[in-house]
């Protein structure tokens, strides 16, 4: 069976170590990890390493669910539970990250595009943290911004962990694969109150 593995961000080099683009920094360190090559298909660049398939949508964020069609065309077959959409979480703190089976959208425009084209108790998805945000600190500024060289590797730290969450996912082994991706926030971690989701 295959698995899609679809991370969400925006395209073009201003956006690219941008706190939004925490799912495609995740597909990009895979891909690395894997030794595989992007090839550009038009609305996504695609990856593929044995049964996945690593997405990376190339609209912007709040149009991310316009890459559906591609994915039928790669696999007709396809359904809602193959499909892994990765983006960023401002309520997450840094260094956690929560994987779901289903849920709202929350006000993460990527993935209210997402859920208007597939039904959210079936869309599985990976958060990543990148919180907490500063209190005087514009949502959309905050997840639009570059990250520091510490933030991104507080991100990338954890990388390992959601990649072994996501391999027992695939394999049907849920509940341990949450095991693995949903450990708590390190001691001293803090949430915001802020809000929930992302522009």
């Amino acid at each position: 069976m295959i698995h899609f593995l679809v991370g969400l961000g925006n395209p073009g080099p201003a956006y690219a170590l941008t706190r939004h683009n925490a799912g495609w920094i995740f597909l990009d360190w895979l891909a690395e990890r894997l030794g595989v090559t992007y090839h550009n298909l038009g609305l996504a660049e695609v990856a593929e390493w044995q049964r996945f398939r690593l997405v990376k949508p190339q609209t912007f964020m709040n149009l991310s669910g316009r890459v559906l069609p591609l994915i039928r065309k790669m696999e007709p077959t396809v359904t809602p539970e193959q499909i892994l959409w990765i983006y960023d979480d401002v309520d997450l703190p840094r260094g956690t990250a929560r994987l779901r089976l289903r849920g709202s959208a929350g006000s993460h425009n990527g993935m209210r595009s997402v859920l208007e084209v597939l039904p959210e108790d079936r869309t599985p998805r990976l958060r990543i943290g990148i919180g907490p945000r500063p209190e005087d600190r514009e949502l959309r500024a905050f997840v639009l911004g570059v990250m520091s060289q510490e933030e991104l590797d507080e991100i990338v730290a954890i990388f390992p962990r959601l990649w072994e969450g996501i391999r027992l996912w695939a394999r049907g082994d849920v509940e341990r694969a949450q095991q693995v991706v949903n450990q708590r926030a390190p001691q001293g971690a803090r949430q915001t109150t802020n809000g929930e989701g992302n522009p």
